[in-house]
């Protein structure tokens, strides 16, 4: 049987040969909650180019000097034995290099900044790293909110409306809507009121814009609207019958998602 470093190994190779994460770990299901962040983030790392001031040789180095004595027989997979996966390591170690200085100037960065794919790696690290469901729900509503920022962001500097962050939006609160129910009573009405709260304010936003766009933006923002307000009234009446949670990963009728 193969080891999970083993199977990292395998799957890094694959993505590097032009197969998709999903393809990568098609043979191994029962690991694809554990390894798909990590071989997401290195599949989209993988294209960028190598990390400056000698940081793939530093964490060489380290993941060198962390190894025991070889012993005989087939050598043993390292963390940083990957190109790619070192250039996971390099690449966050870089941006905490950087210093709370870049962190701040990237958070406020839209798609076409520079920064903004720093901005994207630091949230993927902090999913990653996230302990527990709640945690993660927590984090994709922080994400919907940010994807609203930005669009508005773009909007009102005259780029027009971006429908892939407002389909991200979207994508992102429902992402954690999805894991109310795995919450414990409490917390789940906690996170579901978080959820409502950005879904009406995403609608009081889409409604501000859409009173000043025109014509056609008028009719791209329609049903991003509706579906905030459709969310808005599934999740109300879930919360006043609260033994109605369900997981929608069939995507019932009554999802509005």
């Amino acid at each position: 049987m193969k080891t999970k470093e083993e199977i990292l190994d395998q799957c890094t190779d694959a993505i590097l040969s032009g197969a998709t994460v999903e393809e990568a770990l098609s043979a191994y299901p029962e690991w694809k909650s554990e390894l798909e962040p990590l071989l997401e983030m290195a599949d989209e790392l993988s294209s960028l180019p190598e990390p400056q001031l000698n940081l793939t040789r530093m964490m060489q180095h380290m993941g060198e000097a962390m190894e025991s004595p070889p012993k005989a027989g087939k050598p043993k997979i390292t963390l940083f034995s990957r190109p790619v996966l070192l250039r996971v390591a390099a690449s966050i170690m870089a941006v905490l290099m950087l210093g709370w200085g870049t962190m701040t100037v990237s958070a406020s960065a839209v798609p076409g900044d520079w920064f903004y794919l720093i901005k994207l790696l630091t949230e993927r690290a902090r999913f990653v790293l996230a302990i527990n469901s709640e945690d993660k729900a927590e984090l994709r509503i922080t994400f919907s909110e940010r994807r609203l920022k930005e669009a508005v962001q773009k909007y009102e500097q005259g780029d027009g409306l971006d429908k892939a962050l407002l389909k991200e939006m979207l994508d992102e609160a429902a992402l954690a809507l999805e894991l109310v129910p795995s919450l414990s009573d409490e917390r789940r009405d906690y996170v579901a009121a978080r959820v409502l709260s950005v879904s009406r304010f995403q609608e009081e936003n889409l409604k501000r814009i859409h009173s000043v766009a025109s014509p056609e933006e008028q009719e791209i923002l329609k049903p991003y609207m509706e579906m905030c307000a459709q969310r808005c009234d599934w999740m109300s009446d879930r919360m006043d019958a609260p033994e109605s949670w369900s997981k929608c990963g069939g995507r019932e009728a009554s999802c509005p998602w």
